[in-house]
């Protein structure tokens, strides 16, 4: 276990309009940094992998609350960070609380649409808040794969408390991912102790790639974003679908579940029963064509207000 104490703290101004709450909490469930992350009253207590740029990785740990538009963060670490590494988490948080994103533009095109119209009212403030690096990103698109959401919950569940690393500060222990230099080192035989099947052998080869050397999230969002997925998909077991869950690129990719509900969104009416899957390649399109770069977002507010969807306009969902 790693003893953190606080090492720096500051605020940080949103584009109104602003949801805290929504950004890091998401109410279908997707955490922030960790599964194991806690929220009390308002406050986020969560943390990741550091990378500083010079020397090895280290654990830092994040207490962050919201009030009248301005965040404020807590950081904490077993060491004192130099200005540089602080200035790279201070862009880190930013980014993931998505806070310098104008939603207007996005609110405006969901008001065009008779059933994502209420979505953007019921999450009005709702940034993506996607602060996760490449790996832990990966291995949620890997344990995903070929499984229902329980099994797939279960399993990386399983692999972040058997692998990764509990931290402790402000009287809280958080539970983080593993690293892939962890991953890299652990035989498959025991990462299959965590049911992965065959996913675990795909894990340990997909780490040892990445300790070999890859662009970081910051790396790849400097590139294209076709640029950035021919980069992910070089990796071992990964594919179109799960390098659009890791990019850092707005990303639309559908499967033949999403189809179906996006089919009914875009042309109101169901997807080919029979063959759902040939009718993403024109549900793509017309995604792009309709919402452009914003389509990744109204990925996210929808998965994220499935229910509600589903009870209202009729849309199966499972």
């Amino acid at each position: 276990m790693f003893n953190l104490k606080r090492q720096a703290g500051f605020r940080l101004p949103t584009i109104l309009p602003y949801s805290f709450e929504l950004t890091v909490k998401k109410p279908a469930g997707w955490s922030w940094f960790t599964p194991h992350e806690i929220w009390e009253d308002g406050t986020i207590r969560s943390g990741f992998w550091f990378k500083p740029k010079t020397g090895n990785k280290f654990p830092v740990g994040i207490k962050a609350k919201e009030k009248n538009g301005i965040i404020s963060i807590d950081v904490f670490a077993a060491k004192k960070f130099i200005a540089a590494d602080l200035a790279e988490i201070k862009s880190k948080m930013a980014g993931s609380l998505g806070i310098n994103e104008d939603l207007k533009p996005l609110y405006g095109l969901m008001a065009k649409n008779k059933i994502l119209a209420p979505t953007a009212r019921r999450l009005r403030g709702m940034r993506e808040g996607w602060g996760n690096d490449i790996f832990p990103s990966l291995t949620l698109a890997v344990l995903l794969q070929m499984a229902p959401i329980k099994r797939s919950q279960a399993m990386w569940d399983c692999v972040i408390r058997r692998f990764g690393a509990t931290v402790k500060f402000d009287d809280r222990r958080i539970i983080l991912w593993p690293t892939e230099e962890t991953i890299a080192a652990t035989k498959i035989s025991d990462l299959k102790k965590c049911k992965l099947g065959y996913r675990a052998k795909n894990l340990a080869r997909l780490s040892r790639q990445l300790v070999k050397g890859f662009p970081s999230v910051k790396e790849l969002a400097l590139m294209t974003p076709k640029a950035a997925k021919e980069k992910l998909m070089e990796l071992y077991g990964v594919g179109e679908y799960s390098a659009g869950f890791a990019t850092p690129h707005p990303s639309f990719t559908l499967d033949v579940w999403s189809v179906k509900i996006f089919h009914r969104i875009i042309f109101g009416r169901p997807a080919p029963a029979h063959d759902p899957r040939s009718a993403i390649e024109r549900t793509n399109a017309a995604a792009t064509r309709l919402w452009g770069p914003w389509r990744g977002y109204i990925f996210a507010y929808v998965l994220n207000d499935l229910p509600y969807i589903e009870k209202t306009f009729g849309i199966p969902v499972n």
